[in-house]
C-alpha cells in the first residue's frame, strides 16, 4: 500500500479551499489514486484560517 500525505493551507473561505483541495484530490484520482480527505479549522487572531489535510492515498 503507497501512503502519500499532503497539506493544503490558505486563509480565506471554505468555498475557495473546497476549490483549492478538490483540484488536488482529482490530480491523485485521474492517477488511480483512492485519496481520503479530512478536514480541520484552526482560528487565527487575524481571522480565520481554513486548513485540509488528505490524509493518505492508497493505490487501486
Amino acid at each position: 500500500m503507497k501512503t502519500i500525505e499532503i497539506e493544503i493551507v490558505r486563509s480565506g473561505s471554505r468555498k475557495d479551499l473546497k476549490m483549492e483541495l478538490d483540484k488536488v484530490v482529482n490530480k491523485f484520482r485521474s492517477k488511480g489514486l483512492e485519496v481520503v480527505v479530512q478536514y480541520r479549522t484552526q482560528a487565527i487572531v487575524n481571522g480565520i484560517e481554513y486548513s485540509a489535510s488528505i490524509v493518505g492515498c492508497k493505490s487501486e
